[in-house]
């Protein structure tokens, strides 16, 4: 979904609509909650573990792990500096 789908959405809302929590579910993971908010990314935003959910970590915090430059370059960028993701 692209932001400019979702603020369509969101300007066609009543005030009483727009006074609700954003929910979201995931099938695939079978989980479901409040969103707790919509963030944008001040740096590459990487995935270092196999784990789905994987936190996800900066190069900074990369390298603070112990990561060298080769073994963060085969990390992949879930996402990338300046986009905007939602909290959960």
């Amino acid at each position: 979904m692209k932001l400019k789908q979702l603020k369509k959405i969101l300007e066609g809302l009543t005030p009483d609509q727009l006074n609700q929590d954003l929910l979201y579910n995931s099938k695939t993971h079978s989980v479901s909650g409040v969103v707790t908010g919509l963030r944008k990314a001040k740096a590459n935003l990487y995935v270092y573990y196999d784990d789905d959910p994987s936190p996800l970590y900066t190069k900074s915090q990369l390298k603070e792990q112990g990561l060298d430059t080769d073994e963060i370059e085969e990390c992949s960028i879930e996402i990338p500096k300046g986009n905007f993701y939602l909290s959960f």
